[in-house]
């Protein structure tokens, strides 16, 4: 980052990835030199990032493949962890040197980036990158999906597909913390003990494969001595059959996605007989104007939860910026942990 004082506009030299056109990310992304300016409105302040993640989400906006379409050139990300490194004459509930993470980030893979007050989240200073980062999507999601749709009890279990996913890690950290038992259904891998371990670590009382739990759920009372009032779908196909079959009477299956890429299958007893009800969880409900006042409403529970230690982000690579190439390929295999792009030179010198 270069600095020009001399400048009555106050700007800043700022790296970014960028694309100028639609296409394969690998291709059209670059890595670019902006200038901002630093000349605040009052209610403004100026972030320094840390890092940002890479989500499906930005793939595809970037390939030009997604609902909302970007105008290039244009910044691809939204979610970011940084610091205030300024803030306008008239913000008053952030001061420099603040963490916060940005609620309406217009392009996040960036140096720097300005925000209004109202559009910044501040972070407790224990809550490690990772965590901080990813706290403003799948977690809340977890939190919706377990908090507004059934009244769950201390005890009551859940039943969860897609659970080594970012938003299944987090329904069973907020689930263990709520005092609710989860059961877990994850595909079956090479390393599948290893996951297992690791999702019990977390605080999964139970993790089958998709396999096992076909099995589970047929005889699903016997083996638990009550049937769950929740279910969590987030992969579809078939998987869905054997969610919706284990459910007790009058039961909520929630759809949050298809990961499967198949689509969602119930069979017509769970609907007639059983009056099993099949609910969507509206994708990117966060961003939508009329929900913010839920939207902090949950952050601010998640948010509690990371500083009791109780809630924390998925296992992630760190990668620099300026090797985003690598990101990419990686994010776009399917086959290896989450990338988060680091943003900060001195957090990058050390990597």
């Amino acid at each position: 980052m270069e600095c020009f004082p001399g400048d009555p506009d106050q700007k800043l030299s700022v790296r970014c990835l960028r694309f100028h056109k639609t296409g394969d990310p690998r291709k059209v992304l670059q890595l670019d030199r902006i200038f901002i300016s630093t000349n605040l409105k009052p209610n403004e302040v100026l972030i320094r990032y840390q890092a940002a993640t890479i989500l499906p989400a930005h793939i595809n906006i970037v390939e030009g493949t997604y609902v909302v379409k970007a105008i290039p050139p244009a910044i691809p990300g939204n979610e970011a962890i940084g610091f205030v490194e300024k803030i306008g004459s008239d913000v008053r509930s952030l001061q420099v040197g603040d963490k916060v993470i940005p609620l309406d980030s217009k392009g996040a893979w960036t140096e720097y980036e300005i925000q209004t007050e109202d559009k910044c989240f501040k972070i407790h200073p224990s809550v490690d990158i990772g965590t901080a980062v990813t706290m403003l999507s799948n977690p809340i999601t977890a939190w919706k999906m377990l908090k507004k749709y059934v009244k769950l009890e201390k005890g009551d279990l859940i039943v969860q597909n897609l659970a080594n996913s970012h938003c299944g890690q987090s329904v069973i950290q907020i689930a263990n913390a709520l005092g609710y038992k989860t059961v877990n259904v994850v595909r079956n891998r090479p390393d599948i003990e290893d996951l297992k371990r690791q999702l019990k670590d977390m605080g999964a009382d139970f993790v089958y494969t998709e396999e096992e739990f076909v099995n589970i759920s047929k005889n699903f009372q016997k083996t638990f001595g009550t049937q769950p009032k929740l279910a969590l779908n987030g992969a579809g196909g078939r998987s869905s059959l054997a969610l919706a079959g284990c459910l007790a009477n009058n039961g909520i299956m929630l759809v949050y996605g298809g990961m499967s890429k198949k689509p969602h299958q119930i069979s017509t007893a769970a609907l007639v007989f059983r009056n099993i009800r099949v609910l969507g969880v509206p994708a990117g409900f966060y961003l939508r104007p009329e929900n913010q006042k839920e939207r902090l409403e949950f952050l601010n529970e998640v948010h509690k939860l990371a500083i009791e230690k109780k809630l924390r982000g998925p296992e992630m690579d760190f990668v620099p910026m300026e090797r985003f190439l690598e990101a990419m390929e990686k994010t776009l295999s399917g086959k290896n942990r989450k990338q988060l792009l680091i943003l900060d030179p001195v957090i990058s010198s050390r990597l």
